[in-house]
């Protein structure tokens, strides 16, 4: 689920929105570690995806992306995988680690309306499971990327230290459980990945760090409520797992980490479903299932 920013001037100067804060006994570097300047964050990212629409170097297309999330289903591949933590963390802690990990996805377009020149974008969340930059997000992120109408698009990741990166493809994506695993553009910087930890039974603390609605590094804590597995009517040989939480999330979380007391990866975010007490007509909301897919299938795809 992307969620949708207000379009905003084309030439923005990533310099000139970068104001300094000064607070009586600290420094703006601090004050920027404690306060998110949400605004601030669009504005770069908007400028970022100007410059890559105005040049035209887009690496990653909606070609690319149907013929690789098509040819890469289920496709096992290598990594080097950071080892799990085993030592609990403090909740400032885990959202520091789980922070230095995250990645806003923006998909930046130019929209069909008539005298509009600007630069459209939108949100959604992933974090990176390798130094080497293969990050994680949802399938449907990408198939909406690969869907969506609009001619000149471009779709980058932006790290918590402010890097901007593109994407270069597609490593690894499963339909049926809602995952895909890609890979930025820059080889050769060195990520903070997240390290897969084990599966998580109900009870088990969940933590949640995305960007809801365009919250950016919204941090929440529940605990797993239910783990299923369930066939799928096209084939039965594909099983489908969720992990239900009760951290909160919404639209513009989708491919957000969900990690454990350890700050150890335990499912992603996907999506959630709305019961009713009258489903039909939508009335008397009850309760929000919140859908996530467990680490397991994550590490289906990884030898």
């Amino acid at each position: 689920m992307f969620t949708y920013v207000s379009a905003l001037k084309k030439h923005i100067r990533a310099t000139a929105i970068l104001a300094t804060i000064v607070v009586q006994g600290q420094n703006s570097e601090e004050i920027n570690e404690i306060y998110v300047d949400e605004e601030a964050i669009l504005q770069e990212m908007i400028a970022y995806g100007t410059s890559l629409l105005t040049e035209g170097d887009i690496l990653f297309d909606t070609g690319d992306a149907h013929k690789q999330l098509t040819e890469n289903q289920h496709k096992k591949i290598k990594l080097d995988l950071a080892t799990p933590h085993n030592t609990a963390l403090n909740p400032k802690e885990i959202y520091r680690k789980t922070k230095e990990a995250s990645l806003i996805i923006g998909h930046a377009y130019l929209c069909d309306k008539e005298n509009c020149s600007e630069t459209h974008i939108a949100i959604a969340s992933g974090y990176l499971i390798a130094n080497n930059g293969t990050f994680v997000t949802n399938f449907h992120v990408l198939k909406g990327f690969r869907d969506q109408r609009y001619f000149m698009k471009a779709l980058f990741a932006r790290t918590a230290d402010g890097k901007m990166y593109q994407v270069k493809e597609v490593l690894s994506a499963d339909e049926t459980n809602d995952i895909a695993i890609l890979t930025l553009e820059n080889q050769t910087d060195n990520f903070t990945p997240l390290a897969l930890g084990a599966p998580a039974i109900p009870g088990a603390t969940a933590y949640v760090l995305s960007n809801p609605k365009q919250m950016l590094y919204y941090f929440t804590k529940g605990m797993v409520a239910q783990n299923t597995q369930t066939r799928t009517e096209d084939n039965p040989k594909n099983t489908k797992y969720t992990m239900c939480i009760t951290a909160d999330y919404a639209r513009g979380s989708s491919g957000g980490p969900v990690v454990d007391d350890f700050g150890n990866l335990i499912a992603t975010v996907s999506n959630t479903y709305s019961i009713y007490g009258d489903q039909s007509m939508q009335r008397n909301l009850q309760m929000v299932r919140k859908n996530t897919v467990p680490v397991i299938v994550l590490k289906n795809l990884i030898e």
